[in-house]
């Protein structure tokens, strides 16, 4: 069980699951399963039974928990977004909204031209973009900090430093040794 930063009646925008970008007050908190529950999100149905204050009985529908790790306090998302520490959102978000776009108003078309598709749900989908590089063996870390501070350029997030896999006695490569840097866009 972790700590939690949030208490109810915080505003918090959540950052991940069915209800990713939608923001709400949180009702209450199950601090031992790390479960929050927000108004208005995550709703769920719920069967009444009949009674004398509800004869006909029916469903209502009732907020259901969201994990802790699926959201974020809104003061903070907000001042992450305009923070200046995280100087790549912007560039990432632009080159994901640009390249869905060119997808869907170039690419799409044309290949249901050219490849005779009658529907447009036939034409294959970007799912991700990777983007990877290799540094090979060289024992300069400064090789390898600039091909993550230039994938981090071009994707606007972090990358991953890749490790080697194998012991290649030729390039005087062991195993764990960093050798390049990777990064992926979801689309």
């Amino acid at each position: 069980m972790s700590k939690s930063q949030f208490k109810t009646g915080d505003r918090v925008f959540v950052i991940a699951g069915d209800d990713k970008g939608k923001s709400g007050r949180v009702l209450r908190i199950d601090r031992k399963k790390e479960l929050v529950f927000v108004e208005g999100l995550n709703l769920k149905k719920k069967a009444l039974v009949r009674s004398q204050e509800n004869p006909q009985g029916g469903f209502s529908e009732i907020e259901g928990p969201i994990h802790i790790s699926n959201i974020m306090n809104e003061e903070r998302y907000n001042s992450r977004r305009s923070s200046s520490d995280n100087k790549y959102w912007g560039l990432a978000m632009m080159i994901k909204s640009s390249l869905y776009e060119q997808y869907k108003n170039e690419v799409a078309p044309k290949m249901m031209s050219s490849r005779g598709y009658k529907n447009l749900l036939q034409v294959p989908k970007l799912e991700k973009i990777v983007i990877n590089t290799g540094v090979g063996t060289s024992k300069d870390r400064e090789v390898l900090q600039m091909a993550v501070d230039t994938l981090a350029q071009i994707t606007g997030q972090r990358p991953v430093v890749t490790k080697s896999r194998k012991n290649i006695s030729n390039f005087k490569l062991r195993v764990g040794m960093q050798v390049g840097a990777l990064s992926l866009i979801h689309i």
